[in-house]
């Protein structure tokens, strides 16, 4: 092993935490290790088959906890890597789905919540913006089904434009295309100021059923009609 600062050989100086050599320049003093490659999560304690058999695991439906179980990976470090893999793909999207020629996108919002809903907030978590309602604005190609563009958010002007911003990159300029979603009334001036006149644009509205059964379940209560709104 040679010094990076002297360029001499360095000896053998014991060991660190992880069992890696060390070594010690006989010149200047300084002690390093050998650089140690940990592979595509860059997790220096959990092997590399064993985090994609959690994300695996979590992709299939499977708890956090449960994965814990299975796998033997503590709770953080399971965490930590959904985070450095949701980093990891959502950079690969941004790189990939660029440009891509469409004829009829769909929008909507998936529903979802971090910690508490938003009805259950206390005082102090008011203005918070990182418990409560979580949406999830998605575009999907209806022909081939593949996802153009994602946005976590709040059901905001902010929000709605950025994700349309996101699809005006993912689509391509030259080929004009059908664009449709719901009736939310931030849709309309997010789509003109980031699509402009490159897509014709229609609000598809759904009036569900108001019964006490369907304001206490999760799924949304039976559709009695639907309107086609061109904008």
């Amino acid at each position: 092993m040679t010094c990076h600062n002297c360029r001499i050989d360095a000896g053998k100086h014991g060991k660190t935490r992880d069992g890696e050599q060390r070594y010690r320049c006989p010149k200047c003093g300084k002690t390093f290790s050998q650089h140690k490659e940990y592979g595509v999560f860059g997790h220096k304690q959990v092997d590399e088959s064993a985090s994609l058999m959690a994300l695996r695991l979590i992709c299939e439906g499977n708890s956090i906890r449960s994965t814990e179980r299975i796998t033997g990976i503590g709770k953080k470090a399971i965490m930590k890597l959904l985070l450095i893999a949701g980093q990891k793909c959502e950079t690969l999207m941004a790189t990939r789905v660029q440009n891509v020629p469409v004829r009829d996108v769909q929008a909507d919002e998936i529903w979802g919540f971090c910690r508490v809903k938003e009805g259950h907030k206390n005082p102090f978590q008011g203005h918070d913006m990182y418990t409560g309602d979580a949406w999830t604005f998605i575009a999907i190609e209806r022909h081939s089904k593949l996802i153009l563009a994602f946005e976590l958010g709040k059901r905001t002007e902010t929000s709605t434009d950025r994700f349309m911003k996101e699809l005006a990159t993912a689509t391509s300029a030259d080929h004009p295309f059908q664009l449709t979603t719901d009736g939310l009334a931030t849709y309309p001036s997010a789509v003109e100021n980031n699509l402009g006149d490159r897509v014709d644009y229609a609000q598809y509205i759904k009036v569900y059923a108001q019964t006490d059964e369907g304001q206490r379940r999760y799924s949304p209560p039976e559709v009695i009609s639907a309107e086609k709104k061109p904008i």
